[in-house]
């Protein structure tokens, strides 16, 4: 037991790098480290909520070299990519178009309103993401609020109709998997299924994989899975 447990362990690298676009920028920390980020809390907005500035209130500028994530020497492929910068994600993807070519999904927190100052929304990754050969998928979730004074639920962090955040999950442009290697499609099955519980994504790429090869692994799939197609008429 205790060697098929040591054969589960990860490797995990941890790299010392601010990732941005190369060039320096100013830290806000603040006292709240989960929202410390590249840019400037925008806390004139975020006091109109509950529990938004009193977490983001800045206590320190620091001056910080970046690094491109195209720059990073020690990655040269990546599958899948989370990330959750405090605003920073745009700049990161604009600068990692040589990684995010070959990149499967990703999965990023993405603002509907300006928590931060000049920060970019959704619809500014969207339209980058998009340009980057990436299909918009689903969202993971929604951040809420409720603006001041009323309280919902008696839970100051839970909202009413305001959506503030979400995690956006993007997925490799599906119209073209007939261009992507036998490889990357294995492993776009397997994000779809395990990571995203998509289904019928998994089953989608598959069928492209099964056409390939000749093998009946879509059928296979929907058996393992349970479903069968419907006919709607």
């Amino acid at each position: 037991m205790r060697e098929a447990q040591q054969d589960l362990r990860i490797a995990t690298s941890v790299l010392p790098h601010f990732v941005g676009d190369g060039k320096p920028h100013t830290f806000y920390e603040t006292n709240f480290s989960l929202t410390g980020s590249l840019f400037e809390p925008n806390n004139a907005l975020n006091a109109c909520f509950n529990n938004l500035a009193e977490l983001m209130q800045p206590v320190a500028q620091h001056t910080v070299s970046t690094v491109r994530l195209d720059d990073v020497e020690e990655i040269d492929d990546i599958d899948f990519i989370k990330i959750d910068v405090q605003g920073a994600e745009l700049m990161i993807f604009q600068n990692a178009q040589r990684l995010l070519a070959t990149t499967l999904a990703i999965q990023t927190e993405v603002l509907f309103i300006k928590h931060y100052k000049d920060q970019p929304l959704f619809a500014d990754v969207d339209i980058e993401l998009r340009s980057q050969g990436f299909q918009f998928h689903t969202f993971e979730g929604f951040g809420t609020r409720a603006f001041k004074p009323l309280v919902k639920g008696n839970n100051i962090n839970t909202g009413f109709r305001q959506f503030i955040w979400s995690d956006a999950i993007y997925v490799r442009d599906w119209m073209k998997l007939k261009a992507m290697s036998t490889e990357k499609l294995n492993k776009y099955a397997v994000l779809a299924h395990d990571l995203f519980h998509s289904n019928d994504l998994c089953h989608f790429v598959l069928a492209v994989l099964g056409s390939r090869e000749g093998t009946d692994v879509a059928s296979r799939y929907l058996d393992f899975i349970g479903a069968k197609p419907q006919l709607v008429i």
